[in-house]
């Protein structure tokens, strides 16, 4: 016994000694990734090195795969475990799947991180099959933010677990190891065998036995059914062979071994059909791979991933009518099916696309914002070359401008009657003291709690926090005057700057006055702001009238400010 003791308490000591090593080199990083080596992790890491600053992404990887390679580069460390680790000074940790129960014991213990830091990447089977116990529950529920593959798994989480109001969700697509030119490659290469060739599922699950009892009608039909039985529910995997040899004899195929990305986008590449019929969300790589390749693809259509996958424009087939369908029916699909769902899956392979995705992830422009607000509070909003004793001058010298510019366009029976205005992004509502006087009723928007709290409470004043995608609680055609100064160049995002705009639209009465000012400084782009011309502006706005009515200067950068009905 005594023995034992010392040699843990061995072990405990040469354990922090090297968590202390790393956790010298952890303060170095701004992002942090926990995985282990499956499939996706060489090609996750190798993807995020070619793509991202490697003196701002550390990997923590623990080998748990020896069939799989090891991640690579020099921001990656193998680890054993990480519960002497620390990642108080980081600003993200990204935890890639759920199924290690050290990450669980790791953030019960570590709750500030949890809520603050953690970032779960959702990979499936650590949701749909998750313990349900009070720590794997409180953790689940807990994350500052959830990735996922396909929408629909948001609505399981939240289904399942009480979320927190403040969590962050991010549509963001795991890296699948095959590439682009794998896929190329497998297409040249190609020898169709003289059959039609019938793929059940991506892994070994006992759903694969119900579907070779519904294709057994088809057994006499020049086919060749054939599975993977490497991984996943391997206790199901003699069953699975005995009967499929016993319906289907020798047009029944099985790979028991581990194939290379290379050798997989081969074996998918022949297939007419492949059939997906697990009942969770899960083979998103291999729909796609089977959709690039013109396969007829066949999911549950209570699964999320079909519905996802009609949403991204492919068209696929619901497997559980397949009992119902006759042979022809069952492998039939028109061409142009096939090119357009080929085109439309195309993307999903290349860097381009799982870039732009995660760097919403990595790059949260809002999450700065917050950041920014909670750091500097009032002095957040304006250019940060400003002291703060300039403030409140600041104020009066853009007040000045922006007021001539609205009694020059404002009907007089607008002036505090019955006009309702708008200030969208109003931050601590440095411009509502102005706005209440010309308005009767104003609404000031701003996605940030901090600001909101803030601003200077008046009566004719709401305040209302913005919604998801950039929604207004407002109703169509309510609002005389839009007013946004200085906000939509932080929103750095094409697609939500497009629907920011296309809100403000929506709320505006048909006659309202659009008074837009922006930074439009020849400059170059910054992370978290981008910069565009009184042109550009004007004609992301129409068919609103836009003009360049004047511009001032702010520390030397050119504001403009635009008007128009």
């Amino acid at each position: 016994m005594k023995v034992k003791f010392i040699q843990r308490l061995i072990t405990k000591y040469k354990e922090k000694r090297k968590a202390k090593g790393i956790n010298k080199i952890i303060k170095r990083y701004r992002f942090i990734h926990i995985m282990f080596n499956d499939k996706f992790g060489k090609p996750f890491v190798d993807f995020l090195n070619r793509n991202f600053d490697t003196k701002e992404h550390l990997v923590l990887c623990k080998r748990t795969c020896d069939e799989f390679p090891f991640p690579q580069g020099e921001n990656v460390i193998e680890i054993k475990m990480f519960r002497y680790l620390s990642f108080k000074r980081v600003e993200k940790v990204f935890f890639h799947s759920l199924f290690d129960h050290e990450s669980i014991k790791y953030l019960y213990k570590h709750k500030d991180i949890l809520q603050e830091k953690a970032y779960w990447q959702i990979w499936g089977g650590d949701l749909y099959n998750a313990p349900r116990d009070e720590k794997n529950d409180f953790v689940r529920e807990n994350f500052r933010g959830y990735i996922t593959d396909v929408d629909g798994d948001r609505a399981v989480l939240e289904k399942r677990y009480a979320t927190r109001k403040n969590k962050k969700f991010y549509h963001a697509t795991y890296t699948f190891p095959v590439t682009l030119d794998m896929i190329d490659k497998a297409k040249n290469s190609l020898k169709k065998r003289n059959a039609t060739i019938i793929q059940i599922n991506n892994s070994c699950d006992d759903s694969t036995l119900e579907m070779l009892d519904i294709l057994s009608k088809f057994k006499d039909e020049n086919i060749i059914i054939k599975t993977i039985l490497s991984y996943g529910k391997l206790e199901f995997k003699e069953q699975i062979i005995d009967k499929g040899n016993a319906i289907f004899g020798d047009k029944f195929e099985f790979i028991e071994t581990i194939l290379s990305p290379q050798e997989y986008a081969k074996y998918v590449s022949e297939n007419d059909v492949l059939v997906l019929n697990q009942n969770r969300q899960q083979g998103l790589g291999n729909s796609f791979l089977a959709l690039a390749f013109g396969a007829k693809l066949y999911i549950r259509s209570e699964i999320s991933t079909y519905d996802y996958l009609i949403s991204n424009g492919n068209k696929v087939f619901d497997s559980t009518q397949i009992a119902q369908m006759g042979f022809a029916e069952f492998i039939a699909i028109d061409k142009e099916t096939r090119q357009s769902n080929i085109q439309n899956s195309l993307k999903f392979f290349s860097d381009e696309y799982a870039k732009n995705l995660f760097e919403k992830v990595f790059y949260d422009s809002l999450e700065y914002w917050q950041n920014r607000a909670k750091k500097h509070g009032k002095h957040s909003v304006y250019n940060m070359a400003h002291p703060r004793n300039e403030l409140e001058s600041v104020d009066k010298y853009q007040e000045q401008i922006y007021s001539n510019v609205l009694k020059k366009h404002l009907d007089d029976n607008g002036g505090g009657q019955k006009l309702v205005a708008l200030d969208f992004g109003c931050g601590p509502g440095r411009f509502e003291p102005m706005l209440s006087k010309i308005a009767h009723k104003v609404y000031a928007t701003d996605p940030i709690s901090t600001l909101i709290e803030l601003a200077p409470k008046i009566d004719n004043v709401e305040y209302l926090l913005l919604g998801e995608n950039e929604k207004i609680a407002l109703p169509s055609d309510s609002v005389d005057l839009v007013f946004v100064s200085l906000a939509l160049g932080g929103i750095v995002d094409k697609s939500q700057l497009k629907m920011a705009i296309d809100e403000l639209k929506r709320v505006a009465k048909p006659n309202a006055l659009f008074f837009i000012v922006e930074n439009t400084a020849k400059q170059d782009n910054q992370r978290y702001w981008h910069y565009k011309s009184a042109e550009d502006y004007i004609n992301l706005f129409k068919p609103i009238g836009l003009k360049l009515e004047t511009t001032y200067e702010d520390i030397n950068e050119e504001i403009s400010i635009m008007v128009g009905r």
